[in-house]
This record gives structure tokens, C-alpha cells and sequence, in this order.
């Protein structure tokens, strides 16, 4: 069975077996726009509205706006062009939103790292994404210069965790979250902080990559998923208009 033959079967399949229940096409909240215009719309509607909440600190709309667009031109201001890959090696946290929505602002794309990774991990999926810059924690940055002269990174620029907890936490704080390591690489607050939310605007579409998710590697190595813009807009049908 050649593609065409195979691809028109599985329509078919699909259609027999859709639960009715459910709508066919893809739901677009504030219609077929980029991601980041969709952080921008929440940033103009409900700008104080807490856009994450860690530990108790909130990061409103428009504070994720305002700080994924100075990001953006900090990294447009180093040469990070359209379509280059940026590697996130954190884990979840306040910094991973932000650069993620600044990296897709200047549409170059997303790929994020997971925190467990030792050496031989991490090296393999920086080489094999073609990685230029590294954002990462402080307190990753031995093992990312163990491996950096065998990788494409030319930047890497860290942050901490402790950069985004509340004074007085609302859960409790586990050991090593406050600690901040000193280091000499670039500074993610500082790189903010020194730039203009004014960033340089590319052609982008809603069929660029904005992600490569790389798989677990249970089959072999792990391999680069890739998610558009489109497909990342997409939300399940809700029974009230968006706030």
C-alpha cells in the first residue's frame, strides 16, 4: 500500500470510529493565530491575571509578555536567527515560559531538555538538534561545559531558581532551591533587564516548527518530535467565551 492509499484509508477509519461527541475540526480560542500572539491577547485582555503561579509567586500576562519580549531581542541581538534551535535544559519553572514564548517570538525554535539528563544525553540531543544557545540553570552549568567543545552551543546563559521564589513561600521549599551557584556565564535576569521589548519581528506562519520535543528513546535514540505553531493553538471547545 503506497502513502496515498494508506492516508485515505486511515481518513476513512477515522470517520467510522469518531466519537460523535466530539467535533472534527481543531478549536482555535482567538481564531488561526501564532502562539505568541495568543500570550500577547491574554497580555492586552487580562493583563494582571497570573499567567503561572510558583511557590506562591505570581507572573502575571503582561509580565510574560513584557519579559519573553526583551528576551527575544536579546537573543535576536547575539544572531539567533529564524529557524535556529535554542535547547531549555531546566526544569519546570517561571524561566522556562518565558524563554520558550521569547524564542518563538523571533521564530526560531524550542527545544527542551530534560533535566535529568547526564553527559552522553545531553550531548547527543544538543548535537543532534544542531543547538546554538543553552538556557539552563547555574547549577547545570559543569556538566553543560563538560560537554560544550563537542557540541554547536556558542552561548549559554543561566538563571536560577531562587531568581523567582516569593518572599514568604506558599509550599514548602525543597533543598537546593535556594542556592545560588556563581558562575561567569551570561546572566538570563541581567540579559532581560539590559533589553528592549521592542524585538525584531520575521515572517513567521502558523506551519513553522516552534518545538522539537525529542521522544524517550525506548525504540533506539531518542528522535525530534516536531510541533508547529498551529498545532500548539489548538485547545478543546469551551462552553464560555475566553476571559
Amino acid at each position: 500500500m503506497d502513502e496515498q492509499h494508506y492516508l485515505d484509508d486511515l481518513r476513512k477509519r477515522r470517520e467510522v470510529n469518531w466519537p460523535k461527541h466530539l467535533p472534527k475540526e481543531a478549536y482555535y480560542p482567538f481564531g488561526k493565530k501564532l502562539l505568541s500572539d495568543y500570550l500577547e491577547e491574554h497580555a492586552h485582555r487580562t493583563p494582571n491575571k497570573a499567567s503561572t503561579i510558583f511557590y506562591g509567586r505570581e507572573l502575571t500576562f503582561a509580565e510574560l509578555n513584557e519579559k519573553s519580549s526583551r528576551f527575544a531581542t536579546y537573543l535576536s541581538g547575539i544572531g539567533i536567527k529564524k529557524g535556529d534551535r535554542i535547547a531549555v535544559y531546566m526544569p519546570n519553572c517561571p524561566q522556562f515560559i518565558i524563554a520558550f514564548y521569547a524564542i518563538l517570538k523571533i521564530g526560531a525554535i524550542h527545544v527542551p531538555v530534560n533535566p535529568m539528563f547526564k553527559e552522553k544525553e545531553l550531548q547527543y540531543e544538543l548535537t543532534d538538534c544542531d543547538a546554538q544557545v543553552i538556557v539552563t540553570l547555574d547549577q547545570f552549568l559543569t556538566l553543560i561545559n563538560q560537554v560544550k567543545d563537542r557540541t554547536t552551543l556558542h552561548t549559554i546563559i543561566a538563571t536560577s531558581l531562587s531568581d523567582y521564589l516569593p518572599e514568604n513561600p506558599t509550599l514548602p521549599i525543597p533543598d537546593g532551591m535556594t542556592q545560588k551557584v556563581q558562575h561567569t556565564e551570561i546572566d538570563f535576569e541581567q540579559a532581560i533587564a539590559s533589553s528592549s521589548s521592542t524585538y525584531p519581528h520575521v515572517d513567521r506562519s502558523l506551519d513553522d516548527i516552534a518545538a522539537l520535543n525529542y521522544t524517550g528513546g525506548t525504540t533506539g535514540l531518542p528522535k525530534g518530535c516536531m510541533h508547529t505553531q498551529g498545532d500548539m493553538c489548538i485547545q478543546p471547545p469551551r462552553q464560555r467565551p475566553l476571559a
